[in-house]
C-alpha cells in the first residue's frame, strides 16, 4: 500500500471515530441536562414502608435510581406492618407510608386525616390462613375449636373473619389469638396456635419452615388487597412538586417492572429477604399499577361497617375525601376512576 493510501486509510479511520464520538455524545447529551442548565434541587422524601412484596414499585424505583433521576432523595424507613408505617407517617416521622386499606379505615374512624395519593399494587393471593395439618386441620371447617393467630387491626383480621363467615364458622367457634405478624411463624412452629391469618413475606417463612406440615387456605373471591401510598393531609398540597416526582418515578418503575419481570422479582425478593423462587410462585398474582378507583372507596366503606360492628367508634367516614386526585390525574387520567 502506498504512503498516500495509508494516509487516506487513517484519515478515514479518524474521521469515522470522530463521527462516532460525536454521535455518542449527541445521544448522551439527550440523556442529561446541559452543563449550563439549572439543576433541580433534590427534594427529600421519607417513606415509611412495610417491607412486603406489594411495595415492589418502591423497591424498583430505588434500585434503578428512578427516584434520583426525578430529583428525589428518598429514604425508606422499614416497618413490619402498614399499620405501623401509617402511624409513623401520621406522627410526622415520615412524609408518606405504604399501607393496605384496613389500617386506613381504622384511622379514619378515629378521625385521623390523611390523603391517598395512589394505589400502587393489588393482589388476591398475598394473604392466607396457614394451618397445621398435624393438628388435624385438613379443610377450613377443621378450624373450629382451634387457636388462630392474627394481627389485630390489619387486613389479615378482616380476611380471617370474612373467610370464616363464608365457611359458616362463627368467630366464637375459634379462639382468636392476637399476635404480631413477625411472631406468627414461630408461634405456629411452637404450637402456640394451630393456624394463623398471615401475609407474605411471613407466610413464605411459614411455608419454608413447616413444609408439608402446613396447609394454606386462600380465597381469591372474598378479598382484594390494595397497597396504597398515603401522606399526612396537606403534605401533597404543600409539596406538590415532590409528590408529582414521586408518582412519576413509581410510574416509570411500573413500566420497568412490566418490561423486566425477572429483574423486578429479584429486586423485590432481595429487599424482602425472600427466596426468588418462592416469590416467583406468587409473582403473577401481584398487579403493580398506579390507580385510584371507586372500588377502593367501596372496599373501605365495607370494612368500616365491619370495624364498627367490632366496636370501633365514629360515624361512617367520607372516604372519597381521603383521595388526593390531582397528581395522578395529571400523570395518568385514565387511571383515576373515582365517581365525582
Amino acid at each position: 500500500m502506498t504512503e498516500g493510501a495509508h494516509r487516506r486509510r487513517w484519515a478515514a479511520v479518524l474521521i469515522g471515530a470522530a463521527l462516532g464520538a460525536c454521535a455518542g455524545w449527541g445521544v448522551f447529551a439527550l440523556m442529561r441536562a446541559p452543563e449550563d442548565a439549572p439543576r433541580r434541587e433534590m427534594a427529600r422524601v421519607v417513606i415509611a414502608d412495610a417491607t412486603q412484596p406489594v411495595s415492589g414499585l418502591v423497591y424498583m424505583a430505588q434500585a434503578r435510581g428512578l427516584f434520583a433521576e426525578e430529583g428525589l432523595d428518598v429514604t425508606l424507613l422499614p416497618h413490619t406492618t402498614g399499620k405501623a408505617a401509617l402511624a409513623a407517617t401520621l406522627a410526622g416521622e415520615a412524609d408518606v407510608a405504604t399501607v393496605a386499606e384496613t389500617p386506613l379505615v381504622f384511622a379514619a374512624l378515629k378521625g385521623e386525616r390523611f390523603s391517598i395519593l395512589a394505589t400502587i399494587a393489588t393482589t388476591e393471593r398475598n394473604i392466607a390462613v396457614a394451618a397445621r395439618t398435624d393438628c388435624g386441620i385438613e379443610c377450613p371447617e377443621d378450624l373450629r375449636g382451634k387457636r388462630v393467630g392474627v394481627a389485630p387491626g390489619t387486613n389479615a383480621e378482616f380476611f380471617l373473619e370474612t373467610f370464616l363467615l363464608t365457611r359458616r364458622i362463627r368467630t366464637n367457634e375459634v379462639r382468636i389469638e392476637a399476635l404480631t405478624p413477625e411472631s406468627i411463624p414461630q408461634a405456629l412452629a411452637d404450637g402456640r396456635v394451630e393456624a394463623a391469618a398471615v401475609w407474605h413475606p411471613h407466610l413464605g417463612a411459614v411455608q419454608r419452615a413447616m413444609k408439608e406440615r402446613v396447609r394454606c387456605f386462600y380465597d381469591e373471591q372474598i378479598y382484594t388487597w390494595s397497597w396504597n401510598l398515603v401522606s399526612r393531609r396537606g403534605w401533597a398540597e404543600t409539596n406538590g412538586d415532590a409528590a408529582q416526582r414521586l408518582l412519576r418515578a413509581l410510574a416509570r418503575a411500573e413500566e420497568a417492572a412490566a418490561a423486566e419481570p425477572e429483574a423486578a422479582r429479584g429486586i423485590v425478593a432481595a429487599r424482602c429477604g425472600m427466596d426468588a423462587h418462592d416469590l416467583g410462585e406468587m409473582w403473577s398474582s401481584y398487579h403493580f399499577r398506579l390507580t385510584l378507583g371507586q372500588w377502593l372507596i367501596l372496599s373501605m366503606e365495607s370494612q368500616a361497617q365491619w370495624a364498627r360492628r367490632k366496636g370501633a367508634g365514629g360515624g361512617l367516614p367520607d372516604f372519597r375525601a381521603t383521595m388526593f386526585l390531582p397528581i395522578l390525574e395529571s400523570l395518568r387520567p385514565e387511571a383515576v376512576t373515582v365517581v365525582r
